[in-house]
């Protein structure tokens, strides 16, 4: 029998899965075409290499060299070029403050030295290259497809994660995996942003995996996937696709039943009383800190060492902060070989990061696309359904949790890229947001309501 009658099986039951969990969901482009072009094999490199953020994978040749290094560059600079050959090139203001924001990485990078410069300058360039990219790709994913993919893509990391701490012994805190663990965060808008456009109302199925998402969620220790987790279940309730009491029984179900493997397990419960009730790390002093004499979180502990270097640091240089990748070397000369291993990971959270590294007008310019993401929503919001603005908000929240919570490195970088090209992405079909719009909407006068049975209109 030849390969093509084996295959023929297979593909017919990949298409009735695929047509399956697929059902119901809005069509944003046609349907793809039996041939491939050029251009989606570049639509598709593109997908991969956001995929390949969160693989175990990197080289070492002078640097860390990853995946998305090797794919990313690569296909969005073939993907440019492309474009200027299909009379399709634009620069929109968003890329403009994208490029502006790297660009003062690159340059703040001077401090610390001329190879600081160029590593800093040569990633800003591809980072400004993969965002054009993506913005003149968006009009053209076969957006059904993207969303299945990476539905499949997140459940798929999330359970090899799991899979991979237990064979090795890790019953509790799954985080030696660096790059794949933050799946647990940036999964959820895309698990339940799925699922909401997939069906009008969640079904038995679809409740039991909610529902072990966020046992897996309890006992990986992940305190910001937690919260990220619970703000997404309230959005699905907001957008009915969950309802309400069924979600707060189910809870208190889960909240029973999982009491007693909390209270049985140290990290838990430290990971727990940390959340919940802070566990007196910021009455330590500096050296109590360091010393760890209570079996304190060494994440909590960490945490709060920067933010009390941090203050003076931010106050010393307010404008353009002590430099990128600065505050590394800073800790180092500071304390020297006094200070353990989990105290030298630097600054944990995007925003302080900016702020201390590249001061008030780093930060100024890197919320700028928070800021227009968020003033795009508002402004449309009457435009799109509540499901794509549940959508649209799930994105936004989770990915900024992640990036408070988180600094530096590339997915950070391309996270702050999605959420710059949220706009883009859901605003194909409806008018741009544009500042004087803007203006009008927020000055604008409210109108008068008439008396009761009275006709507001005028004969």
């Amino acid at each position: 029998m030849s390969g093509r009658l084996l295959l023929t099986p297979w593909r017919d039951w990949i298409e009735r899965v695929s047509t399956m969990l697929t059902a119901n969901i809005p069509t944003f482009r046609k349907p793809v075409r039996a041939t491939w072009s050029i251009e989606d094999g570049l639509v598709a490199l593109l997908c991969i290499a956001l995929a390949s953020l969160f693989v175990e994978f990197q080289f070492h040749i002078g640097g860390k060299i990853r995946l998305f290094d090797i794919i990313g560059f690569p296909a969005a600079l073939a993907y440019i070029v492309y474009s200027v050959f299909a009379r399709r090139l634009r620069f929109s203001f968003n890329l403009l403050i994208i490029a502006a924001f790297f660009a003062l990485l690159a340059f703040g990078a001077l401090k610390l030295g001329t190879q600081t410069f160029v590593r800093e300058g040569l990633q800003g360039v591809e980072m400004v290259v993969f965002a054009w990219a993506v913005s003149l790709a968006a009009p053209r994913f076969n957006w059904n497809a993207v969303k299945l993919y990476f539905f499949l893509y997140a459940i798929g990391m999330i359970a090899y994660v799991v899979i991979w701490h237990i064979s090795h012994g890790y019953l509790t805190g799954w985080k030696e995996l660096e790059a794949s663990k933050t799946m647990f965060n940036f999964g959820l808008p895309i698990i339940f942003g799925y699922m909401i456009f997939a069906k009008r109302q969640a079904t038995i199925l679809e409740y039991a995996g909610i529902a072990l998402l966020g046992v897996i969620l309890i006992f990986s220790g992940e305190r910001k996937a937690q919260i990220a987790y619970l703000i997404c279940v309230g959005l699905a309730i907001y957008g009915g696709y969950l309802n309400v009491l069924v979600a707060a029984t189910g809870g208190a179900v889960m909240a029973v039943a999982l009491s007693a493997a909390i209270i049985a397990n140290p990290y838990l419960i430290r990971q727990f009383t940390s959340l919940t009730e802070g566990n007196g790390v910021k009455n330590m002093t500096l050296a109590q800190l360091v010393m760890n004499e209570e079996g304190n979180s060494p994440s909590d502990l960490q945490r709060e060492f920067v933010n009390r270097l941090s203050v003076p640091l931010v106050k010393q240089h307010p404008l353009f902060g002590v430099g990128t990748d600065g505050f590394l070397p800073y800790l180092s000369d500071a304390w020297g070989p006094y200070l353990p291993g989990y105290m030298r990971l630097g600054i944990h959270g995007e925003f302080q990061r900016t702020l201390v590294e590249n001061g008030f007008v780093g930060l100024f310019i890197y919320c700028i696309p928070w800021l227009r993401s968020l003033l795009w929503l508002l402004l449309n919001r009457r435009s799109l359904s509540r499901r794509t603005a549940v959508a649209y908000l799930m994105a936004m929240i989770v990915v900024f949790i992640s990036n408070y919570y988180e600094g530096g490195g590339q997915r950070a970088f391309v996270a702050f890229i999605i959420i710059a090209l949220l706009p883009e992405f859901f605003g194909r079909s409806i008018k741009r947001v544009k500042f004087s719009d803007a203006m009008r909407r927020l000055t604008a006068p409210r109108p008068r309501l008439a008396p009761a049975g009275l006709n507001a209109q005028r004969p």
